[in-house]
Formats: C-alpha cells, sequence, structure tokens
C-alpha cells in the first residue's frame, strides 16, 4: 500500500461533529446534542483518511464487519448515548423543558415554589331534627331543645355507579333547631275591603254563590249592597274569587292591611318586671325590631320564648278590630201588600168604575217590616236591606232585626201568612207619596234582601316571586342571627319545571308585624315561586376528609431530620386566606405538645417546634423534624409522635347536590342529613405541568400585587383556580379592580372561595383599592351538521375522531375569558381529521338561543369592560357536550 493514501475509500465522508446547536425562543425542548451514532461514526471514518498516525496507514478497509470499524461504531454508540443523556440533562435544568416531577419540583424550590397539594372539595349540609310537630315552619310551633351539632360530625356520599363513597366533616358547630328545619315564606295576608271593592276572596267553595246574588259589606265606617258578577271556586286553594257588579270608580281591588308599625322597638321600651300579656304581645307587634334587640328585652323580663311565639301567632290569627264583614242575602221578599187589589170606592151605594178605585191606607211603622209571605230562615240578628224603586241597589237602606216572627195578617184586602221583622232601630224604610202619604203605592216596588248568611274571608294569597336580598318569613324565628347560613331551596319562576338550591348568608334580621324578616348579605342567583319556597336554617359548613389520629412513631434524638409517613394518604387540605389558599389539616404533638409546620428549614433557629412536609407522586406525606441547627431535633420517646389529621382531597370529592345523606356519627336529636348544592372548590394535586406555568408567578408579583398583571397572577397560582382576568372598573368616582376567576376545569368559584381569594390579595396587595371578585359565567355553544367521509374509514371511527377533536379543541383549558368561536375555525378542526372530505354545519348557536336560530358565522363571549361604571363577570365560551350531532351523507 503507498503512504500517499489514495485509496479514495473515504471519499465523501467529512467530520461531522461536534455539530453546531443553536435554540430559537420558546420551544417546549431544548436541542443539546452535538452529534448522533451516525454523525459521530461518518466523522470517525473521515478522520482516518487525514490521520497522520503510520499505524493506520493500512487500515484500507470501510467493511462494516472489519473489527476496527466495527469497534469505531460501538465508539459512535457510546458517544450517541452520552449526548442523549446530556441533551436530557440540559432539558432537565430548565423549568419550561424539564420532564421529570423531581427536576420541575427543586427547580421550582430554588425560587421558593411548592407543589400545590391539592384542595378539599366543599359543601354545605342541611340537618333535620327530630320533631313530632305536624307542620314545620308555621308560626305557633313550640319551641324545641336546640340540638348541637358539632364540628367533625361525619357523613358519607351515596356513590353513583363507577364512583366511591365520600366522606365529609363539618368544619363549624352549629346549634340547630326543629323550627328551622323547613321554614316557610309568607303566603298570605289579610284580606282589606272597601265597600267599593271590585273583588273578594272568600274562603272554601262551597260558598253557593251565583250571578245575580246580593252581598252586604259592612264595616264599622260603612255598608252597602253588591250584586255578584261572577264567583270561581279553586279547589286546590279551598278559596273562591268573587267578582262584583257596578263597580265603583273609586273602587279597589282585594287588598292587604297596610303595615301598623308606630315605630322602632327599643330595648328599654317596657319597664323592669313587666308582665307577658296580650296587650304586651300586641305592642311588639305594633313595632319593628331587630332580632337582636328583642332577644335582649326577652331576656331581660325573662320572658318565656314559647309564651311570645304562642301569644304573638294568636294574636296574629285574630280578626282586626276594623275588619270589614260580607253577608250573603239568601232570600228576596216583597213588602205585605205589594200585591194587593186596590181598595173598592163607591159611589153613594154604587162601587165606582176601577180606574176610579183608590189605595189603601198605610198601617206600617218605621220599626216593623211586614214581608209578602212566611220566612221561616230569617232569624233575629242578621241583617237586611230594603232597596226603595228608583233607587239603585247600593243605597239600599240596611237594618238588623231584633225579632222576625211567622204569623197571619189581614190588611189591604189581603189575609195570608207574613213574616213579621222587628227591627233594632226605627228605619225610614219607605219614602211616603208626596202628594198623598197614605197611598201605598210606594211600597208595592220596593224590594227586601233578608236571611243574611256571614261568609269567611279568605287572607289574600302573595303571588309574587321570591327574588332578590330580603323574604319576610310566615312564623316568628327571633334567633336566627346575623352572619348565619341557610339554604334557600324551590321551583325556580324564571325557568319553571326546575327545583334549584341556593346558600343564603344572613346580614340582617328584624321583627315586622310579629313575622320574621330576613335581609341576604347577595342577592338571589334566581327568582323562585313563593309557594315552593322552603329555608333550611340547620346549616353547617362541611369539607371533604375523614379525621385520623395516629401514632407516627418515637423520637430519636440521636438522629437528624428524622422522618415518618403518614399511613392513611391523601393528607387533606382546605381552602384558606394563606398566599397559596391552602391550609393542611395535619397537626402534630411531640410529648404532647403542638409543633408547627414551616414551608423550609431554612432561616430557623436550633430550637424552634417546627417539622416539614413532602409528598410524592403517589399522594404520600412525609414529615421531616429539624437536624437541631435549623429546627430541632426529635426528643427521644417511646411513640411519642402523634398526628392528628384528615384524609381526603381532589375532584373525587366533587359528589352531586343530596348525594351526602349517610351519618356516620349522627349527634342526639338528627334525623336526617343532605346536601341541598353540590360540592364544588376541589382541586387535584398540581401537575409537572401546571406546576411549569404556576412556579414563576408567586416572584411575578414579588410578593406584592399592585397592577392588573399582578392581580391574574397572583390568582392563578392560588389554590383551586384555574383562570383569572382582571379589569379596572370605576366605583364612586374611584377606580376599583373587577377580577373574575375560573375553578380547575371550569367550576364556579363560590363565596367562601372568593371571599378567600380576597383577603389574601389585601394581605399583599392595597387593601385600599377596592376589589371585586367574582365567578366567572359558563357559556355553552351547539353544534350540529353534516358530514361527507372518505368510504375507506369507518364513520363511527371518524366521527368518534371528530367528536374528540372539537371537545379538546373548545375545552375550558383552551380557551380564554371573551374569547369568540368562529363557524370558520369550527369547521377548519373538523376537516383536519382524517376521512373527512367535507363538513356543511346545520346548527351553531348559543345554547341559550332557540332551536330555531339559524347559523351563526360567530359566537362572542362577553368580558369586563375597562374603566365601566359597572361590569359583569366575563364568560368563557365553551362547547356543549350533549350537543354534538352529526349525520354522515353518502359520498
Amino acid at each position: 500500500m503507498s503512504n500517499s493514501n489514495t485509496c479514495n475509500c473515504c471519499e465523501g465522508l467529512t467530520t461531522e461533529t461536534p455539530g453546531v446547536v443553536t435554540n430559537r425562543p420558546g420551544l417546549n425542548a431544548v436541542a443539546y446534542r452535538v452529534g448522533t451514532q451516525p454523525l459521530f461514526k461518518e466523522s470517525m471514518l473521515a478522520q482516518l483518511s487525514t490521520s497522520k498516525q503510520p499505524a493506520l496507514y493500512p487500515l484500507t478497509t470501510r467493511n462494516n464487519d472489519d473489527f476496527s470499524v466495527a469497534l469505531l461504531d460501538a465508539w459512535a454508540m457510546v458517544a450517541d448515548i452520552l449526548t442523549f443523556y446530556q441533551e436530557r440533562i440540559a432539558n432537565e435544568s430548565y423549568l419550561k423543558t424539564a420532564t421529570e416531577r423531581m427536576s420541575v419540583l427543586e427547580l421550582a424550590r430554588l425560587i421558593g415554589y411548592e407543589f400545590q397539594p391539592g384542595l378539599a372539595a366543599g359543601t354545605y349540609l342541611s340537618f333535620i331534627i327530630n320533631s313530632s310537630l305536624p307542620v314545620p315552619g308555621q308560626a305557633a310551633i313550640a319551641r324545641m331543645p336546640v340540638v348541637q351539632v358539632n364540628t367533625g360530625t361525619k357523613v358519607q356520599s351515596v356513590p353513583a355507579p363507577g364512583e366511591q363513597a365520600q366522606t365529609f366533616e363539618t368544619v363549624e358547630g352549629i346549634e340547630a333547631r326543629v323550627e328551622w328545619n323547613a321554614i316557610m315564606p309568607q303566603l298570605t295576608r289579610k284580606q282589606v275591603l272597601g265597600t267599593d271593592s271590585n273583588t273578594i276572596l272568600l274562603s272554601g267553595i262551597a260558598t253557593v254563590l251565583n250571578p245575580g246574588d246580593t252581598l252586604l259589606i259592612k264595616s264599622s265606617a260603612a255598608s252597602k249592597i253588591r250584586k255578584v258578577l261572577s264567583a270561581i271556586a279553586d279547589p286546590k286553594a279551598n278559596t273562591t274569587l268573587v267578582t262584583l257588579a257596578a263597580q265603583s270608580p273609586a273602587g279597589s281591588d282585594v287588598g292587604t292591611i297596610a303595615a301598623t308599625s308606630v315605630g322602632i322597638g327599643k330595648i328599654n321600651t317596657f319597664p323592669a318586671n313587666t308582665a307577658l300579656t296580650e296587650a304586651v304581645i300586641k305592642q311588639i307587634i305594633a313595632s319593628i325590631w331587630t332580632a337582636e334587640d328583642l332577644l335582649t328585652v326577652v331576656g331581660m323580663q325573662k320572658w318565656s320564648m314559647n309564651d311570645l311565639a304562642l301569644g304573638i301567632a294568636n294574636v296574629l290569627s285574630q280578626p282586626s278590630a276594623n275588619d270589614t264583614q260580607v253577608f250573603v242575602m239568601r232570600q228576596r221578599a216583597f213588602i205585605f201588600g205589594y200585591n194587593a187589589p186596590l181598595q173598592v170606592t163607591y159611589d153613594g151605594n154604587h162601587p165606582k168604575v176601577p180606574s176610579l178605585w183608590q189605595e189603601w191606607e198605610l198601617k206600617e211603622t218605621t220599626s216593623t217590616i211586614y214581608l209578602d209571605t212566611a220566612y221561616d230562615k230569617i232569624l233575629p240578628g242578621s241583617f237586611i236591606a230594603v232597596q226603595q224603586p228608583g233607587n239603585a241597589i247600593e243605597s239600599a237602606a240596611l237594618a238588623q232585626v231584633k225579632q222576625a216572627n211567622v204569623a197571619s195578617r189581614s190588611d189591604y184586602g189581603l189575609s195570608a201568612k207574613t213574616t213579621a221583622l222587628t227591627l233594632a232601630s226605627a228605619l225610614q224604610w219607605w219614602t211616603p207619596d208626596s202628594n198623598s202619604p197614605v197611598l201605598i203605592n210606594v211600597i208595592r216596588q220596593i224590594t227586601v234582601y233578608a236571611q243574611s248568611e256571614q261568609l269567611t274571608l279568605a287572607d289574600v294569597p302573595i303571588t309574587d316571586a321570591i327574588a332578590g336580598n330580603h323574604v319576610t318569613l310566615g312564623s316568628f324565628l327571633p334567633e336566627l342571627s346575623i352572619g348565619q347560613n341557610a339554604i334557600l331551596a324551590g321551583n325556580r319562576d324564571d325557568l319553571p319545571g326546575t327545583v334549584a338550591s341556593e346558600l343564603i348568608t344572613l346580614k340582617k334580621v328584624t321583627i315586622e308585624q310579629g313575622l320574621t324578616k330576613l335581609v341576604f348579605v347577595n342577592s338571589l342567583a334566581y327568582s323562585y315561586t313563593i309557594n315552593s319556597v322552603t329555608i333550611n336554617a340547620n346549616v353547617a359548613a362541611a369539607t371533604h376528609g375523614e379525621s385520623v389520629l395516629e401514632t407516627l412513631g418515637s423520637g430519636d434524638a440521636t438522629q437528624v431530620f428524622q422522618q415518618f409517613t403518614l399511613k392513611q394518604p391523601p393528607l387533606t387540605y382546605t381552602s384558606s386566606e394563606s398566599a397559596n389558599g391552602v391550609t393542611t389539616t395535619l397537626e402534630i404533638r411531640v410529648n404532647d405538645l403542638l409543633w408547627k409546620e414551616a414551608p423550609y428549614f431554612y432561616l430557623h433557629g436550633p430550637d424552634e417546634k417546627i417539622y416539614i412536609t413532602r409528598m410524592d407522586d403517589a399522594g404520600n406525606t412525609t414529615v421531616i423534624f429539624g437536624d437541631g441547627i435549623t429546627g430541632s431535633r426529635l426528643p427521644s420517646g417511646i411513640s411519642n409522635i402523634k398526628a392528628t389529621y384528615r384524609k381526603g382531597i381532589g375532584l373525587d370529592g366533587l359528589v352531586g347536590a343530596n348525594q351526602l345523606t349517610q351519618m356516620l356519627n349522627a349527634p342526639a336529636g338528627v334525623k336526617s342529613v343532605n346536601n341541598p348544592i353540590a360540592a364544588n372548590g376541589a382541586a387535584d394535586p398540581e401537575t409537572i405541568k401546571d406546576a411549569r406555568g404556576n412556579a414563576t408567578l408567586p416572584i411575578m408579583t414579588l410578593d406584592r400585587v399592585v397592577s392588573l398583571k399582578d392581580y391574574e397572577d397572583f390568582s392563578r397560582a392560588f389554590a383551586g383556580i384555574g383562570k383569572a382576568l382582571a379589569t379596572w372598573t370605576w366605583s364612586a368616582q374611584k377606580r376599583c379592580v373587577f377580577l373574575t376567576v375560573a375553578g380547575v376545569n371550569g367550576a364556579l368559584i363560590d363565596s367562601n372561595g372568593t371571599k378567600n381569594l380576597k383577603s389574601a390579595i389585601w394581605n399583599v396587595g392595597d387593601p385600599d383599592v377596592p376589589l371585586t371578585v367574582v365567578s366567572f359565567q359558563p357559556k355553552f355553544f351547539v353544534i350540529e351538521g353534516s358530514l361527507i367521509l372518505d368510504p375507506i374509514f369507518l364513520p363511527t371511527d371518524v366521527i368518534a375522531d371528530v367528536e374528540a377533536a372539537l371537545l379538546d379543541n373548545f375545552s375550558f383549558s383552551k380557551r380564554s375569558f371573551g374569547q369568540s368561536v368562529a363557524y370558520s375555525e369550527v369547521v377548519a378542526v373538523i376537516q383536519d381529521i382524517k376521512g373527512v372530505v367535507a363538513a356543511d354545519l346545520t346548527a351553531f348557536r348559543l345554547s341559550s338561543d332557540p332551536v330555531a336560530t339559524p347559523v351563526q358565522q360567530r359566537l362572542d363571549a362577553n368580558v369586563p369592560i375597562p374603566g365601566a361604571n359597572s361590569a359583569s363577570p366575563a364568560e368563557l365560551l365553551t362547547i356543549d357536550a350533549g350537543s354534538l350531532k352529526f349525520n354522515v351523507i353518502p359520498s
């Protein structure tokens, strides 16, 4: 072989390593490899041809089965592996590109961030107290003993198919009462009638009233006879609505008793040792009281609350002194002699012609009336009305019967039975003829309405929907207190056929006219049909998780950073006002002394009784104690390390409404329990993907919240918050921050969650800047359409891929507040699926729009307008998963 090395066996091979490495910004992975196995092998073979080592000159073969070439191939593989791991190490060195949990965790800890441990779901439990009373919520119920529901009361869910039972515990103790089981709103008011009223509501349906019947409306001020135009019975309400004829222009419809309050009740209204009498109760009813003031008076006077409640109910059931009475006049009669023939007159001994006959002389008095026949049912004490000829019935003269006797009478040329009515007072019941006061013709056209029967007036039903921020109850319940939670449930008036429940927090409790009026902190989200509404005030907040008492082990003073793992994971964390939005339920006691949890040992002294916790991928929590330099070591002892905590966390706790019904440690006196409102606010432990985006958020704010971006960043790092949008608004010439937030996976944030976030922001921000935190408004759109598919694909598979792509592209995680959806955007997603030849949408509308709404080109979602004087929560528009419908058109 020539030393010139001109065999040309390496022609075309060049040195390719180390390669040039470049990375543009924003990549999800770092390119760091200087070469791969083929490049390393090519580079080594190329260097053989340029080698100045004489020993390599004879090596002219390049066959892969040559031992020398095989050796180079092996080293190329070694270099390939080394550069692969170098690249992996480089990627694990950056937060945005790291894929290992430990890498992200350690990088996050460098800036003081720990993975969010997750968040327990929360809800409110309604307790029903045992009672032998017939109708919960009625005004006259007697006060029963108070039932104590303590913190830690356990309730378990009834799991749906595919679910596991979840345990919740109350996080507050409450005093529960029988009368708070199902409080009803005020359903009726007393009816006010005038003589010119147009309608009357009567109790019962057996009133036997017909058009043309006569009614007497009688009060201390005035009385009047009215005719019935119609009478409509309502069997369901057991009432009859009577419409009266000849309505007066000044008449009024069925009314209600006006407020009779004379002032605000004061604690010193009654002298010391005042006895509880009916007069005192009426004085209480006549004033408006705050519940606190009235309870103070009851305590000072040492009155029985039960006697007061029963006394108020008794007074409210009594008719008012000026109540109008209504009577039906069952009998219409005429005056005796109304049909008498004229008296025969004579001219000498011969009768005159009939046309010259005369009327009889009157023999009536103003205190007695003789009727045309016998009327046995006219009784003493009843009323009569006398309608004179030519006068309207409303002007009929009224009198009360003192005596009613049936007898025979012979007068006016007649002999017949009559009913003699002796009146209680003299009554000028007829007007004599102006020419001859003795003529009987003045009474021939008089009509008497008699046989009065009193009708029972019904209370007027209140039909107004329950809405806004207040409600008047139908009972006297002064023990309800400010800040107390309750659950209001009923049929929605704004969406018939739908039953809803919502939490109310009491802002003010007053007693007005003997009934309790509640004012809420927030207005109701819906309006409700009044007769379907019930309020349960035996309500306690509860969170997911079950209490555990566990002995961790024995302390050893010779060990540094001694650690123990909790035996029953996962550890429960609940929502709080802390900077990260969570607080632990773990409590560690060493020799029965409480030690405190710290985020890290750094900067802590050797005598501080602290520990830290760390959670692994499996949800196991390890408790780590100090080394005697940063944090105290554990003292030696036998089983002296004890832990109290709760287990259970995450989205498994999102039980539906009315699923929490199984009491595991029922307090004495509690009959049943449920959760009218579905659990919410839960979050699973933070994933690597979420941690990459959230780890830097706390340092973005530098422990202060000033700009709108700070408000958003702080909120997104808060436990249970998935999205946030901050907007400037104005209120009373002052700039305010309006913050819209959404929970994990699009969950709504309840009032407790928004309150905790608001407090946490104010702890690191400016509390003088008005801040409003609201949950977002979800909005959904409907998609239906037709598809032309490639016949080589299975239609079911293609449609499944189309639906999956739509659900992914228009899901909560992929959409932003206020982001619109275009027709073309949807079609582009569908067309991108293999097997789809063409697509046509036959329905593209908001789910709230009518079905017949034409296909829209774009659907919009609203966001708060910057600088506006008022704002509404931002909307987030996502696809309605249940609306997807596609028809396949043969190609």
